[in-house]
């Protein structure tokens, strides 16, 4: 019994000092030490929290305890742990420290944001010169993967030189068989066998042994461009009336349909889409017609100015669909009324079918056919007769009604060649 009443002492003792030693270090911490750890706790949890509109009439607790209800049923168990340890230090403090709306709180933690306000825009300042340095750093290798790729396809380029060197021969008696043809339709089928022939050729060729697959195809394209600058005059010119009727329609355009605005009844462009007004961009892209000799060049030239004017209808946010590109595209070509665009259309409805059948081009392709087909359905002269005259009686010539000369995308006189210095030209070609 003796023993038994020392233990049970001694167990008494050691509790009454366990509970005095964790009173002391209770008494140690102070109101605004608990405070501050609150805010800390609470600044952490705000900022993982979605902000609502339904908090105005809650209190601080209230609002802790939604959250912790949806991270409950979410099954976030982080922030619902965060959050339960937050709601238990918030509700240990005195009454004078929380309110029912935590203004205090709020204070103390927004003063530990303005603390931290110059450590988080050195942090931002960092970032910030880290996005630039990683920007030029991608431009860099932009570039260099550009001049490695340019570095590749001119040595492309001299592989298939030196073939064309080697295979001359062939080359020229393709070419003069096929100016020998005389329907276009039979000389289509003879440049597509001679190409084919001269790719089976090149693949032979010991010099293209080691290429894959993706550099034979732009080797074939290489191949395909200079056989038809051996050809280009006989493909596109096949007739002789073909450049007679490029220059009368390139006159008709001029003269007769020069004036047409966006506003023309024949057009009736939308006032949305006049903020871009002439459309320069998608003019040169057409003028850039002439200076190709592959149909595959030619229809990436249509592609580019009918991508373009799609682009600058929809700049601003504004929606653009078909019905809007067409009257657009049709003022594009009487403004720009490149040369020959007749035997262009011609040219590359014969000897580049395998490019317009399909994919993005294909599309771009039909709707430029279909505004040439509709410019030559316009029958709308400068004269008193004209329906478009007879709705604007007080129509006042402007400089494109007078001036017989096309105008140029800043407004100067462009000069149009003629048809016998284009009859001189094609005499040069064959000297």
């Amino acid at each position: 019994t003796t023993n038994t009443t020392t233990t049970t002492g001694e167990q008494l003792a050691a509790r009454s000092s366990q509970s005095s030693s964790l009173s002391r270090c209770e008494s140690r911490v102070s109101v605004a030490e608990a405070a501050a750890e609150a805010a800390n706790k609470l600044r952490k949890v705000l900022s993982k929290m979605q902000f609502s509109t339904n908090w105005r009439n809650l209190s601080l607790v209230e609002v802790l305890e939604c959250e912790f209800l949806d991270a409950k049923a979410v099954e976030d168990t982080t922030l619902a742990s965060e959050l339960y340890e937050c709601i238990r230090c918030l509700r240990a403090l005195p009454a004078d420290q929380l309110d029912d709306q935590g203004s205090k709180l709020v204070t103390l933690v927004l003063q530990q944001y303005q603390q931290r306000n110059s450590y988080l825009q050195y942090l931002a300042y960092t970032r910030q010169n880290l996005l630039v340095a990683r920007d030029r750093a991608n431009r860099r290798v932009g570039q260099l993967t550009r001049q490695i790729a340019a570095c590749a396809k001119y040595q492309l380029m001299m592989r298939v030189r030196r073939f064309v060197e080697q295979e001359m021969d062939i080359l020229e008696a393709l070419a003069l068989n096929f100016k020998k043809i005389e329907l276009i339709d039979e000389k289509s089928e003879n440049m597509r066998k001679s190409i084919e022939q001269m790719q089976q050729l090149m693949a032979a060729d010991a010099h293209f042994c080691d290429c894959s697959e993706e550099e034979m195809e732009d080797a074939s394209h290489i191949l395909e461009k200079w056989f038809v600058s051996m050809i280009f005059k006989s493909a596109f010119f096949p007739y002789n009336s073909s450049a007679k009727n490029d220059m009368i329609f390139h006159q008709h355009i001029r003269d007769d349909l020069g004036y047409i605005e966006p506003y023309h009844p024949s057009l009736q462009v939308s006032e949305r889409h006049m903020g871009e007004y002439p459309w320069p961009a998608a003019q040169r892209a057409l003028l850039r017609l002439n200076a190709f000799k592959s149909p595959a060049d030619k229809l990436r030239c249509i592609s580019e100015c009918c991508t373009t004017l799609m682009d600058l209808l929809q700049l601003g946010g504004k929606s653009a669909a078909a019905d809007d590109l067409f009257p657009v595209l049709v003022f594009v070509i009487l403004r720009s009324n490149p040369p020959n665009l007749l035997s262009t259309i011609q040219y590359i409805t014969f000897f580049g079918e395998a490019h317009t059948t399909s994919g993005e081009s294909s599309y771009w392709w039909v709707q430029f056919c279909t505004a040439v087909r509709f410019i030559q359905s316009i029958d709308d002269r400068t004269d008193d007769q004209s329906p478009y005259h007879k709705r604007t009686p007080n129509h006042t010539p402007t400089p494109a009604d007078t001036n017989t000369s096309p105008q140029g995308l800043d407004g100067s006189v462009v000069q149009q060649p003629r048809l016998d210095s284009i009859e001189d030209q094609e005499e040069e070609d064959d000297d």
